[in-house]
């Protein structure tokens, strides 16, 4: 449009080969020799401008994917399999900003709001047709605030806000997990050219949040880092 907007639009298609670990597992029963790629057809359209102040992108995208390669449920005593999904489609919005109210403080914020469903799915006689995915959140926020005082140059500060949505926990859709935020902080203290001290926090809040469940029958969680503390 001009020096500091534009608009841009993507069209693709993606083909992706199931590995030799899905194919041919020989440590354990799970193989899937029938595997087959998934292909994917992606359009992504969007707006950028870029201020000396301000920053503004809004991006929307539909993503189809035919054969796609999921991990049906399994149980205690049966372990789960790799299968293909028959029909999956992905859609959201993407708008991110970002601002210098003054020379040595940024602001950067993003927001997405995704939609991600099986189209065609069935597998040993149920059908997740129309079903959402599991563990894919609905809606993701992002928010930082970045420090580096004028006065002490060598010395440079962020916090960061996250907020991810709810989701589903298993393809069948019957139960949920609450979302949950994350609060970070990081510091950079240059002491020479080659020389940086680093100290960095993340999840200042403590907040308990898994990074993995799975439906065995009876829900396994598998937690998410606790308050931690990095320097170095």
């Amino acid at each position: 449009l001009n020096n500091s907007s534009s608009v841009y639009w993507n069209l693709g298609q993606n083909f992706k080969v199931p590995n030799a670990t899905l194919l041919y597992n020989l440590t354990t029963s799970d193989q899937s020799p029938d595997l087959k790629p998934e292909v994917s057809t992606t359009l992504e359209t969007g707006y950028k401008y870029e201020g000396q102040n301000f920053g503004l992108s809004v991006s929307a995208y539909q993503m189809d994917i035919s054969d796609r390669i999921v991990r049906t449920q399994g149980t205690l005593s049966e372990m789960a399999t790799s299968v293909n999904a028959g029909k999956s489609s992905h859609r959201g919005i993407e708008i991110g900003a970002a601002a210098s109210p003054v020379s040595d403080v940024r602001l950067d914020a993003s927001v997405g709001v995704m939609e991600n469903k099986f189209v065609e799915y069935k597998t040993g006689g149920s059908d997740y047709s129309g079903n959402t995915e599991a563990n894919s959140p609905n809606q993701v926020y992002n928010f930082r605030i970045t420090y580096k005082p004028r006065y002490l140059k060598a010395l440079s500060t962020s916090l960061d806000w996250k907020q991810v949505g709810s989701s589903w926990i298993e393809d069948a859709n019957q139960n949920r997990q609450e979302g949950y935020s994350q609060v970070s902080l990081n510091a950079d203290y240059a002491l020479s050219k080659s020389v940086n001290l680093n100290l960095r926090a993340v999840n200042l809040t403590n907040t308990k949040y898994p990074v993995d469940i799975a439906n065995y029958g009876v829900l396994l969680y598998r937690p998410g880092m606790p308050r931690t503390v990095y320097t170095g």
